[in-house]
């Protein structure tokens, strides 16, 4: 049981060493992580706040699914009354999000797309259905640290690498006859 201990041990070591140099790795980046990573992310700019009168708004408001993520999701991204950036006429004021379908069916055609951008004190999030701006809001919600967004401009564009989800069949727990798989 040493020589298993002292293995145990080492392979602990060797992965929070690997895990260290991916971190640093990613720090020099950016500033801010985001995961899933999306397709493509193009920051510059300095950080800018967001104001007190921060709102997100719905263009098409169709959707109950959608207003009740808006909703959740402007208390996870509130500005907070402790920003240490001063205030300033290019305060994001709000979020705009523009759906263009209005179908909230979920199939394997489904389309999870979106863009988000952030320019000139202006804020969009572009998507094709309602998923889609979901995880847009998602994506920015791990931007926004502490009212403050990191950058001055942003552009955000994602989607799913595949068009399928990933299926599990855990052998290990229960028997599956190979008819069957």
């Amino acid at each position: 049981t040493k020589l298993y201990d002292q293995c145990g041990l080492l392979l602990f070591v060797a992965a929070a060493a690997v895990g260290s140099a991916v971190a640093v790795e990613d720090a020099n980046v950016t500033q801010r992580s985001v995961w899933p990573l999306p397709v493509l992310m193009s920051t510059s700019g300095s950080p800018v706040r967001l104001s007190k009168d921060f709102k997100i708004v719905n263009l098409h408001d169709t959707s109950d699914r959608l207003n009740r993520a808006i909703e959740r999701y402007t208390h996870w991204i509130h500005p907070s009354e402790q920003s240490s950036l001063p205030g300033s006429s290019n305060d994001l004021t709000v979020l705009e999000v523009n759906v263009t379908s209005d179908s909230e069916v979920l199939s394997a055609s489904t389309r999870y797309g979106y863009h988000i951008a952030v320019a000139d004190g202006r804020a969009v999030i572009d998507a094709d259905t309602v998923y889609g701006a979901i995880y847009g809001l998602e994506t920015l919600s791990q931007l926004v640290t502490d009212g403050v967004l990191g950058y001055g401009e942003l552009s955000v564009h994602d989607y799913p690498r595949y068009r399928h989800r990933g299926f599990m069949l855990d052998s290990g727990r229960r028997f599956f006859p190979v008819p069957l798989v």
